[in-house]
């Protein structure tokens, strides 16, 4: 008898968006974003936060993870 559950042939590939998915690390974006927002609220505290600074440091927290 047949396991309906395996596929027939060894070939399956994962769709597209899971490999973006792992790739992308999702687990390590906390531990990428916590201090720059961190930051973030400290700078709003004081009164020196600027959205633009703000999201360029996001932005390239991102892109060197």
């Amino acid at each position: 008898m047949k396991d309906v559950g395996t596929p027939l042939t060894g070939d399956v590939k994962p769709a597209a968006w899971k490999i973006w998915v792992k790739t992308g690390r999702p687990m390590t974006l906390t531990a990428t974003a916590s201090p720059i927002l961190v930051g973030t609220a400290l700078a709003a505290y004081e009164g020196t936060f600027h959205i633009v600074t703000f999201l360029l440091t996001l932005g390239q927290a991102g892109f060197c993870r």
